[in-house]
């Protein structure tokens, strides 16, 4: 197992199932799929008679699961079965396939399924709903601030969500593995280095388009986070 790779399982029922979660029982309707994380409880029966469901394990860290916004240890249903259906078939015939490596193909068709899902994805509770709403907003206001970072703070993105500093540092922290400040130092330098390597622009200049006023400033944040003074960095050292 590579570090920091933990194993999650993708399932979906055909039938209709009771499956235990947090103490209480949920009936499904047919075609639900859940996503059980590492160490989680898996307790399904079907509601009656016998089941048929698709499945499959897959390795995988923390940033790959959230890439794809997919709800962990909860039903959900999505409007579009036969493309899921398809991939994890597709995974599962490569598994008995012992002759030829089928790594590389089988992470693509794990990918595939759950972009799939989040295309097509049904929210049932009202609370999975809003946590959703929420994670896609920071989505879309981290994608804004990466466009363009001059001009932010971090009091002004928490605005942007009706957020309290505090409030607004922990759950981006806990959505993305990285404090909004970070981000925002992040995006900026990644201007700054973009600008020095595909534009004639003076310091001075690419200072003031990174939102420092000061080229002294942006020099030292430069090299702080680089390791290197801008002139150094465009000329390849």
């Amino acid at each position: 197992m590579e570090y920091g790779f933990t194993h999650y399982i993708l399932l979906r029922f055909y039938q209709p199932m009771v499956i235990s979660l947090g103490g209480e029982e949920i009936v499904t309707e047919k075609d639900a799929y859940i996503i059980y994380p590492p160490y989680a409880r898996q307790l399904y029966r079907p509601l009656s008679g016998g089941f048929t469901n698709d499945y499959v394990r897959f390795f995988a860290d923390e940033s790959f699961i959230k890439s794809y916004d997919l709800p962990l240890n909860e039903v959900f249903y999505s409007s579009n079965n036969s493309e899921p259906a398809l991939c994890i078939s597709m995974i599962t015939w490569m598994l008995t396939d012992v002759m030829h490596d089928h790594g590389e193909e089988m992470a693509e068709q794990l990918k595939a399924a759950l972009k799939s899902l989040q295309e097509n994805m049904i929210i049932v509770s009202a609370k999975s709903f809003r946590e959703h709403l929420r994670r896609k907003q920071f989505a879309n206001l981290r994608e804004q601030v990466r466009a363009d970072p001059v001009g932010w703070t971090v009091e002004k993105m928490a605005q942007k969500v009706y957020l309290t500093r505090s409030h607004f540092y922990s759950t981006y922290k806990e959505q993305f593995g990285a404090s909004p400040a970070d981000d925002l130092m992040r995006f900026t330098m990644d201007r700054a280095k973009k600008l020095l390597k595909e534009t004639p622009l003076q310091v001075y200049e690419i200072a003031e388009q990174c939102g420092y006023m000061n080229s002294n400033n942006f020099t030292r944040a430069f090299k702080k986070y680089t390791g290197v003074s801008p002139l150094k960095f465009r000329n390849g050292g």
